[in-house]
């Protein structure tokens, strides 16, 4: 997907990640910030795609819970549930 505008954002990260992050990406010839937004940009497209799949906000939980156990699960389903409402409101 191409954009024609772009947004900084900014996060802070542990210095041993941020050393991981230098590394990766001084292997793949780019620069930090490309490298982050690579990374970014495929979490969110897997997210996605995995949330038009399931369609279920228990299974979506269960693999949060593999992936990212630091996530809250009745606060996603709250979420999740939320956004499929304003979904059905827009179409």
């Amino acid at each position: 997907m191409a954009y024609s505008s772009k947004v900084r954002i900014s996060i802070a990260v542990s210095p041993e990640l941020n050393e991981r992050i230098e590394s990766m990406a001084k292997r793949m010839g780019m620069s930090k910030a490309t490298l982050c937004s690579v990374l970014v940009s495929q979490q969110i497209d897997t997210f996605e795609k995995t949330w038009e799949m399931l369609g279920n906000p228990e299974l979506m939980g269960k693999m949060l819970s593999a992936f990212a156990p630091n996530v809250d699960k009745e606060t996603f389903a709250k979420n999740y549930d939320a956004q499929n409402e304003k979904e059905k409101k827009e179409k």
